[in-house]
């Protein structure tokens, strides 16, 4: 049988096969780029307002699932100095 003959008669089996691949190449990407469950947070010193507000998100975000770690820091110097570290 030449490639003519078979995809005139099983077409609909390779229209099932291709739109079954692109499903899930679609269901791939999306699995992907789905939101962390899990968020590291840095706030400033215990005691202080952005470490308060922190508290308040960790309970928020939690009825969502998500897992908030609260760091305490010393303050925006050393906020912006852990956005910097990519290890961090």
């Amino acid at each position: 049988m030449r490639a003519g003959d078979v995809l005139r008669h099983h077409w609909p089996t390779f229209t099932i096969a291709v739109t079954a691949a692109v499903i899930a190449c679609a269901a791939l990407v999306m699995l992907r780029n789905l939101p962390p469950h899990r968020i590291v947070m840095a706030t400033g010193p215990e005691g202080d307002a952005y470490h308060e507000i922190g508290k308040r998100y960790r309970a928020a975000l939690a009825k969502a699932d998500v897992d908030v770690q609260l760091v305490p820091t010393a303050g925006s110097v050393e906020n912006l100095a852990l956005l910097h570290d990519p290890r961090a």
